[in-house]
């Protein structure tokens, strides 16, 4: 009867153990919405990347502004979010991605009279 008690305990610390290994090696997922901090309405066609190393993942917002990159690996790495008039966003050193949806806003470019313009000239 003892024996059989530690064999299941060894099993059942195995199962476990694999279990937790595994769990920490998944890839990560980053979701989120995308709006303008001027007037919450949400960003369409916007490019979010995740730069690691040399491979960047890249994702765009749909209508509504989603946007889902599922296959980030558990690393170090850059997150840039741009679109054409509103300000470049990098988040520089993120670690880990928890399980949440983010909301993102943007702020949008505002042109003085003198580059209004050098952009008309």
């Amino acid at each position: 009867m003892k024996q059989l008690f530690i064999l299941v305990a060894m099993l059942f610390t195995s199962v476990f153990s694999n279990a937790q290994l595994i769990q920490g090696t998944q890839p990560e997922r980053f979701t989120g919405v995308l709006f303008d901090k001027s007037n919450n309405q949400r960003l369409e066609a916007a490019m979010i990347t995740v730069e690691m190393g040399n491979t960047p993942l890249i994702v765009m917002t749909d209508a509504e502004g989603r946007f889902s990159l599922v296959g980030i690996p558990k690393d170090v790495f850059t997150i840039k979010i741009s679109i054409s008039g509103y300000r470049e966003k990098v988040i520089s050193n993120v670690h880990k991605l928890e399980d949440v949806e983010f909301h993102i806003g943007l702020e949008p470019l505002k042109l003085t009279g003198n580059e209004f313009q050098s952009v008309v000239k």
